[in-house]
């Protein structure tokens, strides 16, 4: 009998010890092995921050861990042209009183890309109010520069307003130039000059100063000499001057030889300007003008003259008005029929010419010796074998200007 409750106790215990272990590995389970090493929990790392990538010309397309290399796009800056505007007119009189308008010699503008436009006037008589001998308009753009040029040639007037009074205006010659140009560092300026000989009003001599601006009042009106207004600043500038302005009471009014040159001085930069033409027998291109009197002339007496003479787009162009006042001979031009270039300064140029209602020819020299013209050189002969020629006031009493010109935009061939 105690063998047998022996091993009942023996059996009940092991029964006993057997669901206690399992109940330790069931607990060790749900709790984890003490005896084991523990690990250290893993965290989830952020991924790394996107990097700035380093500055570029453009910005970096929105979010992304991507860094693609940026791509530098360099845009050439805008860039404008310089544009040129301005134009000139040999006479714009306006009557006040009746509402007449006489306009002769103008040019119209010049376009915004430059060029060039040039008028001749030959021997002009209004209603016997106005006579002219010959005149010349002009204006041209490029290289950055804006010219305007008229002048005048033996100019005499009487006007007499609605109320009877008489004004007489008189001048061998006259000229008005007028210049805007962009410098070095693309600012804008802008020049004017004029000149007049000769002037007479009312039967009284003129003394002209040169001063712009000059008033000079009279019985029935007034003029301003060598008038000038301008404008603007900075890259754009415009100048407009008139040789001679009339205020005339209760009747003309209005400028005797006009130029405006107005500028704008763009962030390209302009063209060289044409260049003039090499020596040589008609040369490819050239020009030159002129106008004034001498008083060496086989009668002794005044000789006037408008000359005009170059090759434009291979073609002879020009034009000549020449009186001899002691004789009252009378040239003028029908043809031009050659242009040569003596030296830097000299011009030959030949016309096919009527000589009081006779055909015949000339040549005619000029020489422009610098600004502003008395020691200028103009010397005609004519196939009659007539001559005459000298300066424009240097050593003597004449009177006047002979220009050259660089060759105008579109002239060359």
């Amino acid at each position: 009998m105690k063998t047998k409750r022996t091993f009942q106790l023996a059996f009940v215990t092991t029964a006993i010890l057997s669901l206690t272990f399992a109940g330790t590995v069931a607990a060790w389970e749900n709790k984890g092995n003490p005896f084991k090493p523990k690990k250290k929990p893993v965290k989830c790392q952020k991924p790394p921050p996107c990097q700035k990538p380093p500055p570029t010309c453009q910005k970096p397309p929105p979010t992304s861990c991507t860094n693609t290399p940026p791509t530098c796009t360099n845009t050439p800056p805008t860039t404008t042209p310089t544009t040129y505007s301005g134009q000139a007119l040999v006479f714009d009189l306006t009557n006040t009183h009746s509402g007449a308008h006489w306009i002769v010699g103008e040019t119209g503008a010049l376009p915004s890309a430059g060029g060039s436009i040039d008028v001749s006037v030959s021997a002009t008589n209004i209603e016997n109010v106005i006579h002219l001998e010959g005149g010349l308009a002009s204006t041209a753009g490029s290289g950055g520069v804006a010219t305007s040029h008229a002048e005048l040639h033996g100019f005499s007037a009487t006007f007499v307003n609605y109320q009877g009074v008489r004004v007489t205006i008189a001048f061998d010659f006259a000229e008005a130039k007028a210049t805007a140009e962009c410098d070095s560092k693309g600012m804008a300026k802008v020049t004017a000059t004029s000149q007049i000989q000769g002037l007479v009003i009312n039967g009284t001599t003129v003394t002209v100063t040169g001063a712009a601006n000059q008033v000079v009042t009279f019985a029935g009106g007034s003029a301003v000499l060598n008038a000038q207004v301008t404008s603007g600043g900075g890259t754009e500038a415009a100048i407009s001057t008139a040789a001679i302005f009339i205020t005339l009471d209760g009747c003309f009014t209005g400028p005797l030889g006009f130029a405006e040159a107005d500028i704008s001085c763009g962030t390209k930069p302009p063209g060289p300007p044409p260049p003039g033409p090499p020596p040589g027998t008609n040369a490819p291109c050239g020009k030159l003008t002129g106008g004034g009197f001498i008083v060496s002339t086989p009668s002794g007496a005044k000789g006037s003259f408008g000359v005009s003479g170059g090759i434009r787009r291979g073609e002879f162009w020009g034009h000549l008005n020449y009186i001899d006042h002691g004789t009252g001979m009378h040239v003028r031009s029908t043809a031009v029929t050659g242009f040569s270039v003596i030296d830097a300064v000299t011009r030959e140029i030949d016309y096919n010419v009527d000589i009081d209602g006779a055909a015949g020819t000339a040549r005619v020299i000029c020489a422009d010796n610098g600004e502003p013209g008395r020691d200028d050189i103009f010397d005609i002969t004519l196939s009659t074998g007539y001559h005459a020629g000298g300066d424009l006031g240097g050593s003597g009493h004449g009177g006047g200007n002979i220009q050259l010109h660089k060759c105008p935009p579109g002239w060359a061939k």
